[in-house]
């Protein structure tokens, strides 16, 4: 929500920071993080249409949208190390972990971390990877790409510049 704060404030922008607020009053369970994941692309649909749009273009909503794949992804990696370390394991398999020879499957999740400071997809996929290794984690929500679904550039730049034209009062009469 502060780095939103830098930003060129728009419409894109506060649903952005909405749904960062609604984070902050998320169940912060492997569980609660995992369904606020699945919900979040629904959440964010408006700053997605806004981020094609001219007044979002010039807002900073398309870098507000990149801090919420961040964001995601951070929140992921959270439900991911809660669901696996907080889960009951039994000795032995901590035990194979740290003896194996072996690049153990923790440390793609070790990568996946560092994935971070090259791409956020790329984090998020290590992640996925990691999670479909272990039977007893749940599914992993879909990657938030955060475009809108089904709408090509063409027919969301015309009703965007039909939107921001009504909301900037500048409509012709």
């Amino acid at each position: 929500m502060v780095a939103c704060r830098h930003l060129r404030w728009g419409p894109g922008v506060e649903s952005v920071v909405t749904w960062l607020h609604e984070a902050a009053n998320a169940d912060w369970t492997a569980t609660g993080l995992l369904d606020w994941l699945r919900d979040s692309e629904n959440q964010l649909r408006p700053a997605t249409l806004w981020s094609v749009s001219q007044v979002g273009s010039e807002a900073g909503t398309g870098a507000a949208l990149e801090i919420a794949r961040e964001f995601a992804a951070f929140c992921l990696l959270a439900a991911t190390m809660l669901e696996f370390f907080v889960d009951t394991r039994e000795p032995q398999f901590w035990k194979e972990a740290v003896e194996s020879d072996a690049p153990s499957e923790i440390d793609r999740l070790v990568n996946a971390r560092q994935d971070f400071s090259i791409d956020v997809k790329l984090a998020w996929k290590g992640i996925e990877e990691f999670r479909e290794k272990y039977e007893d984690l749940s599914e992993t929500p879909k990657f938030p790409e955060l475009v809108p679904e089904g709408v090509g550039p063409r027919l969301s730049g015309l009703a965007m510049g039909m939107l921001d034209r009504l909301s900037t009062g500048s409509h012709d009469r």
